[in-house]
């Protein structure tokens, strides 16, 4: 008997998963596929004019045409910029994008008592939402969206499922 529940135990450890942040508590949203970097950069160059960065994330999901990502990230000692701050430089580089057709938009929402600021940028219907939360302990989660626009309602719902799971 100690045998058998010494063997469960073991598969117990072996089975468990990595939690999907250090810093935060975050639930994946539901009906989603893990896929590789290989698998997503193929995606991309089948169905997208434009790669992005969500790719190189650490946690990288597909839901049809969606993809979308995040990791942890550390700010550096001494880079103490405010979400605020960090919006109004973005604001004064997104005249320039403006010029190469590309329309940008910068929000700053707050779910469970944590700021988001969330980059969206649409160029040629292809859309690529960027965010990155405000910090806490100097650590905080960054990620990113990608999608046409067909699937616009379905990648909003799945951006404010994330964000509204994601826990200090």
């Amino acid at each position: 008997m100690k045998t058998i529940i010494s063997i469960l135990s073991i598969l117990l450890i072996f089975n468990q998963q990595e939690p999907l942040s250090k810093i935060a508590t975050i639930k994946a949203p539901q009906n989603i596929d893990k896929v590789s970097t290989a698998q997503i950069v193929a995606y991309e160059k089948a169905n997208f004019k434009y790669l992005s960065s969500t790719r190189n994330l650490k946690h990288v999901y597909k839901v049809g045409g969606v993809i979308i990502g995040f990791e942890d990230y550390n700010r550096p000692a001494g880079y103490d910029i405010s979400l605020e701050d960090y919006k109004e430089r973005i604001l004064g580089e997104v005249e320039q994008i403006e010029r190469r057709k590309t329309k940008e938009s910068v929000d700053i929402v707050s779910f469970n008592n944590t700021k988001f600021l969330i980059r969206k940028v649409v160029r040629d219907e292809e859309y690529c939402y960027y965010f990155v939360s405000e910090t806490k302990k100097n650590s905080g989660i960054k990620g990113g969206i990608r999608f046409k626009k067909a699937d616009l309602s379905k990648a909003h719902k799945l951006l404010d499922e994330l964000l509204k799971s994601i826990k200090f």
